[in-house]
């Protein structure tokens, strides 16, 4: 019969404690996820109660003159920027609280 006192691995041997760490880099992904998620929803119901209309950009035509008209105005392309800017702000911000 085998001798059972071999240890698995050469470092089980040592002390496993827990180490406590802060409250931001204790957190997953998926909880920093959930967490802006519900700050989005939260954002959202809050400034469509006080009458704050989002306004979505136009991506819909039927001919050339149409399409310079509605989606490549300069007001549709400010809003598709505008778009785009916050979605790299909440996207920069979820990096930045995941890795530290």
């Amino acid at each position: 019969m085998p001798n059972q006192d071999i240890p698995l691995h050469p470092t089980a041997d040592r002390d496993l404690t827990a180490v406590s760490k802060p409250l931001f880099a204790s957190l997953t992904e998926d909880w920093w996820a959930v967490i802006l998620g519900a700050a989005i929803i939260a954002a959202v119901l809050l400034f469509n109660g006080n009458g704050i209309n989002f306004q979505l950009p136009a991506y819909q035509w039927s001919s050339i003159p149409d399409l310079f008209r509605k989606v490549l105005s300069l007001h549709n392309l400010l809003l598709i920027i505008e778009i785009g800017v916050v979605f790299l702000a909440l996207a920069s911000f979820s990096i930045v609280l995941s890795v530290s």
